[in-house]
């Protein structure tokens, strides 16, 4: 346990929630893309003498996540990160009560932790993603081209669950039971291969058609719970077990995993010949997300601006 995991259980919050790396991990994930965008200028280059249609392709906007998968972090009987492991746990669910009780959220009929349980779980959903995709397109043929890119988004997904006790004694408030809030966090990468056709018209606009193939890679960042003002983390990092004060968490193991699956996309825009071209543009993709338990497919949408860059300088001699 390190010295960030210490200090959240000294004040009743639990271990923390992986952390992805904070600055470290968003500045080498800032190098990567620079590393790209370099690649393929250098590839650009290489080509550019023999005619060839090579740019550079960005799209960002933003995604809709299917809510199909977002239950696997609603902390329900079943998920590998449940809830009443942390609220029935020797190390945290004392703390909980105690918590409850100060805030005036529960009386003393409700004698310890043990009594209290989680009567509902709500549905999760996700939030609306930033989605930045960046790789490159080769022309062949006129209006044909084949497309290769890497896809970037990382998603949060909210809701909450309601906790009393089986009579629903002891609970100060109207509706007879306290509702909390719960969290979930990931990121997707994905590997887009596909073909496009586009179809000009007047004045240098164009209609865009896309369409491929799609690998999948899904990492679970964090799972967290907040009840009475403190947040805890829910990921099971104690092998299946409940914590108690002589837990000592696991190495975190990745609950995502590898998915595929296709994707069509439509685009309006207007390009300036051997220069560059910008469009606003739909992806619809239908998909396996690989979460434990939540591993099906499923329709994610995807909307925003496309940039295809051909004239920039190391393009050229």
């Amino acid at each position: 346990m390190n010295d960030k995991e210490r200090d959240r259980c000294s004040d009743g919050a639990g271990p923390a929630a992986p952390d992805d790396g904070g600055p470290l991990i968003r500045q080498s994930h800032l190098a990567i893309y620079i590393f790209l965008i370099f690649s393929v200028a250098l590839m650009g280059r290489a080509v550019a003498q023999q005619g060839s249609g090579l740019s550079l392709a960005i799209d960002a906007g933003m995604l809709r996540a299917s809510d199909v998968h977002a239950n696997f972090y609603n902390g329900s009987e079943g998920n590998a990160n449940t809830i009443n492991r942390v609220l029935h746990s020797q190390a945290y669910g004392e703390e909980i009560w105690r918590n409850l009780k100060n805030a005036g959220q529960i009386t003393d009929a409700i004698g310890d932790y043990r009594a209290l349980t989680v009567v509902e779980y709500g549905d999760m959903h996700y939030k609306l993603a930033f989605n930045l995709d960046i790789g490159v397109r080769y022309e062949y043929n006129g209006d044909w081209a084949w497309l290769l890119r890497v896809d970037y988004a990382r998603l949060n997904a909210v809701g909450g669950f309601n906790i009393s006790r089986d009579n629903s004694t002891g609970i100060v408030s109207g509706t007879r039971y306290v509702t909390c809030d719960i969290a979930g966090q990931e990121s997707r990468i994905a590997f887009d291969l596909g073909l496009s056709k586009r179809f000009y018209l007047r004045n240098g606009s164009y209609l865009g058609m896309d369409c491929g193939g799609r690998f999948n890679n899904t990492k679970v960042l964090g799972n967290d719970i907040r009840i009475a003002g403190a947040t805890y983390s829910i990921l099971d990092v104690w092998g299946g077990e409940s914590p108690s004060a002589y837990s000592v968490p696991y190495e975190y193991m990745n609950q995502g995993g590898l998915g595929y699956g296709a994707f069509a996309t439509l685009a309006y825009g207007f390009a300036i010949p051997g220069t560059a071209s910008a469009a606003i543009c739909y992806t619809l993709a239908c998909e396996k997300i690989n979460l434990q338990g939540y591993a099906s497919f499923a329709i994610q949408h995807f909307f925003g601006l496309r940039f295809d860059l051909t004239g920039m300088i190391f393009f050229n001699d």
